[in-house]
């Protein structure tokens, strides 16, 4: 079988570039599959790329019927059984148009369906009054986000449309397809994001008092509540927070790190590999607005780094069961996030020590191995 995944950028440091790179791998080394990647940009990231003759990559930076004619003589050449179209909203969905009778066409919502509007909605509230441009933002919200909304519902129904299997993250998503595009289909079908077991074994004793934040420092990751957060945790206990990853929010967070005197913060930057991170750390934060699947609070639980979030995306309950896994709290309270965490800097070792075993169990319904599966499955169905 030949299983052609197209995406916007490949290889990459994102978690869609992950997926695919984690599937390609089960799908070549488990099932004997022939796999290939067709993307439109590229990181320098080896470590995507995959050894052996049944793997092969390709980018293009063409634009328009150019690209399309490219990506159309790699189908005639390859002769895919399925596409697996990696869905990130750029204006490349023209590929699957015009393909040759037989080939399944699987579309991967990889976000919860509204994440433009929520992100609009909220990026546009939390701009400061002051400057007057922002009071004109302000007041054209509601006719940008009609328009938005018009625009992502066409997409989503077209997407729908082309695809014989229309995928989303969890059942926590058709609520919002249903009820907020009206989209309901025998053809959507649930499908999580994969994670890697570690081959390393989980210490799940004492570990250091140190909280980790990974991803990119932008608005949609929320890094204003991580900021207000740790502004209200740091005086009351004596743990530190260390964050990994880069982006258009680090001067503003060392701006309030200076300008708030907080101590016990440290940024490190984009790290490559980022999982000694969370080996040594005790907990991971997530303060996000939107998430797809949340990749980075899967990496922490599978390690036993009790997952704090809020509850700000659907499949946020998949990964977390309140208390038990991890925590969740009420969008976007800051106060409420603060206490949590210190209530749990103040549990018994034995307490953190079980939650540790529950979070890793938990993690473990979404490993490679069982998600892989669940993939093979759906071919053997559509085939």
């Amino acid at each position: 079988m030949n299983i052609l995944f197209v995406l916007q950028r490949y290889p990459g440091f994102g978690g869609i570039e992950s997926v695919t790179r984690m599937l390609a791998g089960e799908f070549i080394g488990r099932f004997g599959y022939r796999v290939a990647v067709f993307s439109t940009s590229r990181q320098d990231n080896s470590s995507q790329l995959l050894d052996g003759d049944l793997f092969y990559y390709q980018t293009s930076d063409l634009k328009g019927d150019e690209l399309k004619k490219e990506f159309d003589a790699l189908v005639h050449d390859f002769s895919p059984n399925f596409i697996i179209y990696q869905d990130s909203y750029v204006p490349e969905d023209f590929l699957l148009e015009h393909l040759p009778q037989g080939i399944k066409i699987i579309v991967c919502e990889h976000n919860t369906p509204d994440c433009l509007e929520t992100g609009l909605e909220s990026v546009t509230k939390n701009l400061s009054w002051a400057n007057p441009m922002n009071i004109i933002r302000k007041l054209r919200l509601p006719r940008r986000m009609r328009n938005l909304h018009k625009a992502t519902t066409e997409h989503h129904k077209k997407m729908l449309h082309v695809a014989d299997r229309y995928l989303i993250l969890s059942d926590g998503f058709r609520p919002i397809l249903r009820d907020f595009f009206h989209i309901e289909s025998p053809q959507i079908s649930t499908m999580p994001n994969p994670i890697e077991v570690p081959r390393e074994p989980i210490d799940l004793g004492p570990r250091p008092r140190q909280a980790l934040f990974v991803g990119r420092l932008t608005d949609q990751k929320g890094i204003k509540y991580l900021i207000e957060i740790w502004s209200r945790i740091e005086p009351r206990c004596d743990w530190r927070l260390l964050v990994v990853g880069d982006g258009d929010k680090r001067q503003y967070m060392e701006k309030e790190i200076r300008s708030r005197h907080l101590k016990n913060i440290k940024l490190i930057g984009f790290q490559q590999q980022p999982s000694s991170f969370f080996m040594e750390s005790s907990v991971h934060l997530m303060t996000s607005i939107y998430e797809g699947f949340g990749i980075t609070n899967m990496e922490a639980s599978i390690r036993g780094t009790i997952p704090f979030t809020f509850d700000s995306f659907a499949s946020a309950k998949d990964i977390i069961d309140d208390g038990q896994t991890g925590y969740l709290i009420k969008p976007f309270d800051v106060d409420a996030y603060a206490d949590a965490f210190l209530k749990f800097a103040q549990l018994p070792q034995d307490e953190v020590t079980a939650m540790r075993r529950r979070t890793i169990e938990k993690a473990k319904a979404f490993s490679l191995y069982r998600i892989a599966g669940k993939w093979n499955e759906l071919f053997n169905e559509m085939r």
